[in-house]
């Protein structure tokens, strides 16, 4: 699409986000900024603080890039999946997902939870449906203005440049004369490249935009530009907090909980409550879990189907999970009258959710029965071990009990393959199943990780908030584990870059080959596109006894 020139347009130079408070605006600006064409009265439209400009398309778009104090300025420079700018790490480190909504994404972080990056499908809309021109600010400063086809609203986006190359290349380049803006969508490639905005200054009557991946990788960095479903801060009518017994409160719907559960990590929850009195919730952690001396994150999912009877006027709960007891809670309305809060193990604030249903919910999948041994949960796949519900938690060398973390330090690794046993370590003390979980427990065999891979049957997705490939591995008992995609450290400490994370699921066996410096046996499961079949093998290829492997226990006992 080529664009217009304009020269010399008074508009965007206000100052926009959550900490300014300049009000120097011009009117052409205040059409910008989402007041409506009220000529700069009334309140300014913000969501959680942030100005907005309403362009009558299917989301809102903030005023300013993330981290800009006017709508010309570049903001913060991220890179695909780092919520930090200017922090440029390899393309192996970022994730390979759709990271909208979520902890890496830089306008969620920044702006908050109502904020998040646009899809392909969002900046493509962007595209069609405004009429653009190029300006200049006196001081030479070269954006882009985007008028609505819908509704006449004006958009300003700075052309900023980036920094194509990352870490790779330290200067940016196209300043002053591109606009490049990340969106959260993904191509379907092996090494998958992030769809972005470029709009091109090519010459006075040869400009052009588009959605594209042309020069990037998720290694580029560049300017966001957060986009938002929420309603404005000033919308409705606001009533006074309700206490249980006052019959305003309804239940039906789907409910949304985050909470830092400091030894789970951060928990974020759903519970969906139907008008037949019946239900169901998913619970998901982020893998930050400190129960175990580990630093990598240690994600889990959580799922179950319940029936319920509530009383509006009291507020009173009786809540039945599937093969538990009857639990008695209460729920009151929040002070701000959007959310309810229900006293669970504390007070718990949630609020309204009208994203997407997890997988298993949508499928109907029972979650597995768990049973413990040694307090440690295990599934019954119906094979010849009972598999643990989570990975032991880091990553091990063959027979050293010191972990490696996600950013590539380690405790207490080496680098020499000969100060490593060459022994089946099993069930031994040096078997970091056996030590951190207990003696019933140790790491599976050879043999029996190709009884996972050859009895079971193997699907993947990935998980809805933190979006963590997973495989979802189901028995001949029709119970299920999933295992992550975590990754792996293959050559150690002689290469502390963590690989094939959100790719390759790794697990560590007890057996050894037969050769003279012997290797492990690893399970790797591996994802490649999601046209790709996946590839579940048994094997030592890239494995070592230096290399750093997560471990999932097995154990024989029950109960």
């Amino acid at each position: 699409m080529r664009i217009c020139t304009l020269i010399a347009m008074s508009l965007c130079f206000a100052a926009c986000g959550k900490e300014s408070e300049d009000t120097n605006s011009t009117d052409e600006y205040n059409n910008q900024s989402g007041t409506g064409g009220n000529e700069g009265q009334g309140q300014k439209q913000t969501i959680g603080g942030y100005e907005y400009v309403d362009l009558g398309l299917s989301v809102k778009w903030a005023s300013c890039n993330v981290e800009a104090r006017t709508p010309i300025e570049a903001g913060g420079f991220y890179q695909y999946g780092n919520p930090e700018s200017y922090s440029f790490v390899s393309d192996y480190q970022l994730p390979s997902y759709d990271i909208g909504g979520t902890a890496a994404d830089p306008a969620y972080v920044n702006m908050g939870e109502k904020w998040r990056m646009p899809t392909r499908a969002e900046m493509t809309e962007l595209v069609n449906g405004c009429e653009w021109v190029v300006t200049m600010s006196s001081d030479g400063t070269r954006y882009y203005v985007g008028t609505s086809r819908s509704n006449g609203q004006k958009i300003c986006l700075p052309a900023a440049g980036a920094y194509p190359l990352g870490s790779s290349n330290s200067s940016i380049l196209y300043e002053n004369e591109q606009c490049w803006l990340l969106t959260s969508s993904l191509d379907g490639s092996g090494n998958p490249r992030p769809y972005i905005l470029k709009i091109q200054y090519l010459t006075d009557s040869n400009n052009s935009i588009d959605v594209t991946t042309n020069e990037v990788g998720r290694y580029s960095a560049m300017p966001v530009r957060g986009v938002s479903t929420a309603d404005d801060d000033h919308a409705g009518n606001h009533t006074e907090p309700s206490e249980p017994g006052s019959g305003q409160i309804k239940l039906f719907g789907m409910w949304k909980y985050v909470i830092d559960a400091d030894k789970d990590g951060i928990i974020t929850s759903i519970l969906s409550f139907k008008e037949d009195g019946t239900g169901w919730e998913y619970v998901e952690s982020d893998g930050s879990d400190n129960r175990r001396p580990n630093e990598k994150p240690h994600p889990w999912m959580y799922w179950n189907f319940f029936t319920y009877a509530y009383d509006e006027e009291t507020g009173d709960l009786q809540l039945t999970r599937e093969g538990e007891d009857v639990e008695d809670y209460t729920v009151s309305l929040s002070s701000d009258s959007e959310s309810i809060i229900i006293d669970l193990d504390d007070d718990i604030e949630m609020e309204p959710y009208t994203g997407a249903v997890p997988d298993m919910i949508s499928t109907s999948l029972s979650m597995p029965k768990l049973s413990s041994v040694q307090g440690e949960k295990y599934v019954d796949l119906g094979l010849s071990v009972n598999w643990a519900f989570e990975d032991v938690g880091g990553f091990f060398q063959y027979g050293n009990l010191a972990w490696g973390n996600v950013d590539g330090g380690s405790h207490g690794w080496t680098t020499d393959d000969y100060a490593l046993p060459t022994y089946d370590i099993g069930g031994s003390d040096l078997d970091p199943a056996t030590h951190f979980m207990g003696s019933k427990w140790r790491m599976p065999t050879r043999a029996e990780a190709q009884e996972l891979v050859d009895k079971c049957t193997w699907t993947t997705g990935t998980t809805l908030f933190n979006h963590i490939r997973y495989f979802k591995v189901v028995g001949p008992s029709g119970n299920a584990i999933f295992l992550f995609a975590s990754g792996a450290f293959p050559l150690g400490l002689s290469n502390e870059s963590l690989l094939y994370e959100n790719f390759q699921c790794w697990l560590l066996t007890s057996t050894l080959d037969g050769g003279g410096n012997p290797r492990p046996y690893i399970l790797k499961a591996s994802y490649v596109t999601s046209s790709s079949p996946l590839r579940i093998v048994v094997t030592t290829d890239e494995a070592y006894r230096i290399s750093g492997i997560p471990v999932r226990g097995v154990t024989a006992a029950r109960y």
